[in-house]
């Protein structure tokens, strides 16, 4: 889906002027520092901004462990703790998960992540067609 697509459906349900677009600079730095990142989610911050749309999407990506505590899983589970490390969250949904990217080989990869039971899940879907899911529904009208 394209941005336009998704710009349009939140503008006709009142929630494009309550988020706040970053400016150029602020989108070069995210590309600097997270490498391959994907556009659609570069352009809809710059395009439309960051704030509460159904979802609450953040300014950034902010690593995983400034929102949950998962240090347990480092002898219990090396393997998640290591999908832990990789992960950078993106947004939430109000109720303690969240979602994000999770970056293996280089590559990214739309996750959640449950924040009960420390799973990491991730995404058959690019960013766009995600938030598009939360835009159409009843959750992003305009309150």
């Amino acid at each position: 889906m394209k941005i336009g697509v998704l710009k349009n459906m939140l503008e006709k349900r009142g929630v494009l002027q309550k988020l706040s677009p970053l400016t150029g600079q602020e989108i070069e730095g995210i590309r600097r520092n997270f490498p391959g990142i994907p556009e659609d989610y570069l352009s809809f911050l710059a395009e439309c901004g960051y704030g509460e749309l159904g979802v609450f999407l953040y300014s950034g990506p902010i690593k995983a462990n400034e929102m949950y505590d998962y240090e347990e899983l480092k002898e219990e589970d090396p393997i998640e703790y290591e999908k832990w490390e990789q992960t950078w969250l993106i947004g939430d949904y109000g109720m303690g998960d969240a979602f994000g990217y999770c970056i293996q080989n280089g590559k990214y990869h739309l996750v959640d992540v449950d924040h009960v039971s420390l799973e990491i899940q991730e995404r058959s879907t690019d960013f766009c067609t995600f938030l598009t899911s939360f835009v159409s529904s009843d959750n992003a009208d305009a309150k």
